[in-house]
């Protein structure tokens, strides 16, 4: 999960950061393992599964308002849940640590009110 101010900013954030090197690699096991097909909903979509694909289908990038309308739906295809585990990434680089602090400062102060209360105990 990536919050910006913007979804351009965001995607771009995504698409070139620390976290972009360590999904590049993961993916690249996944094809080996033959697992890309099990990120899509629909067996019939032969789109190709890339970092690209991911960041616009899978992982929840965006603007503070595009994030929450991914997590409702994300609440909705699942069936709920109790709470949402982020994955940061450990960088020297000082443009990144600034731009995840900035992420998690905008999913507390903007995201979490959005979808609070699809949490059952409200909080």
């Amino acid at each position: 999960m990536f919050v910006a101010e913007t979804d351009a900013a965001a995607r771009e954030w995504a698409l070139r950061s620390t976290a972009a090197t360590f999904w590049g690699k993961t993916l690249k096991l996944a094809e080996t393992a033959g697992w890309t097909s099990y990120l899509k909903a629909d067996p019939n979509d032969d789109s190709v599964v890339d970092h690209e694909w991911l960041v616009g289908n899978h992982f929840l990038v965006g603007s503070p308002s595009t994030v929450i309308e991914k997590l409702h739906a994300m609440h909705d295809t699942v069936g709920g849940f109790g709470g949402i585990l982020m994955s940061k990434y450990d960088s020297q680089l000082t443009e990144d640590v600034r731009a995840e602090r900035r992420s998690l400062e905008l999913f507390q102060s903007e995201v979490m009110p959005g979808f609070s209360e699809l949490v059952p105990d409200g909080s």
